[in-house]
């Protein structure tokens, strides 16, 4: 369950609630007050997984509502630094919402973005499904693969989840880390691009399949194609010239190529 704390040693491997030692699957989200709009995650000094962010991003109230509500649901042992003030606030802004509820808010995209190796991705359209890394393993479709999370110090149950991005270029950060064995952060480094899936988040969420926990956008162990994949793409239909190319670069290019797609689309439907 969900503990809170003023303040906390990262070093420590006692978690200052409970003067134990921290369970394996614990889980530790801190509210920094400063104007950082993102969010760092992994590992920390005492080995245990710690996502920060600052009162800077403008969704901090519920990202920690989102983590709170779903790590309670989960019965997982968690540990929030904040102030009592902070998490009044975050109390007041999060009542009536929940960590799947059925509807996008305000600030979610209407899209989600899964991207993965260009091998992968031919998998994903003849499966006609994304499976999660342990739904994959049990079916025998993974082998030999480097599991990024775990380098940076993902835990056992992320894998039971297939993650999502809202269109930005950590989806291919993760695609580029994944061939090299290790985190590059360059957005500007090469690497053999894959296939960018682009879904249909309003419907994700009205089916109730989107779960949030304060980090991440996922959806448990299995996602069909259909009635969800809005388009998809690789290098080709992205217009790069060539298979290798950068993550700033094909996200660029993809995400231009999807808006050019959505609005034909949305033309072509008027007219007819």
């Amino acid at each position: 369950m969900v503990s809170y704390v003023k303040e906390i040693d990262l070093k420590s491997r006692i978690n200052p609630v409970t003067e134990k030692g921290y369970q394996s699957d614990c889980i530790i989200f801190i509210l920094e007050e400063n104007e950082n709009p993102g969010m760092v995650c992994g590992k920390s000094a005492n080995g245990i997984y710690t996502a920060r962010t600052g009162t800077g991003n403008l969704n901090w109230k519920m990202a920690v509502g989102d983590f709170i509500n779903y790590n309670n649901i989960m019965g997982h042992e968690a540990v929030v630094c904040i102030s009592s003030k902070r998490l009044d606030e975050v109390k007041e802004s999060y009542l009536g919402h929940s960590y799947n509820e059925r509807r996008l808010r305000e600030y979610e995209p209407s899209f989600l973005i899964h991207s993965t190796t260009y091998e992968n991705g031919k998998r994903i359209l003849e499966d006609g499904y994304i499976g999660s890394w342990n739904l994959l393993k049990k079916e025998k479709k993974i082998t030999g693969e480097t599991q990024v999370g775990k380098i940076l110090g993902d835990l056992d149950y992320f894998s039971d989840y297939i993650m999502f991005s809202c269109g930005e270029v950590s989806s291919e950060i993760v695609v580029m880390s994944k061939q090299s064995g290790r985190i590059i952060m360059d957005i500007n480094n090469q690497y053999k691009t894959g296939n960018r899936f682009y879904f249909d988040a309003a419907r994700m969420a009205e089916d109730g399949i989107i779960e949030r926990d304060g980090i991440h956008i996922k959806v448990r162990e299995k996602l069909p194609l259909k009635p969800y994949l809005l388009w998809w793409t690789d290098w080709k239909k992205a217009g790069l010239k060539d298979q290798v190319s950068t993550p700033a670069e094909f996200t660029d290019k993809a995400n231009s190529a999807f808006g050019n797609y959505i609005i034909y689309n949305f033309r072509r439907k008027n007219i007819d």
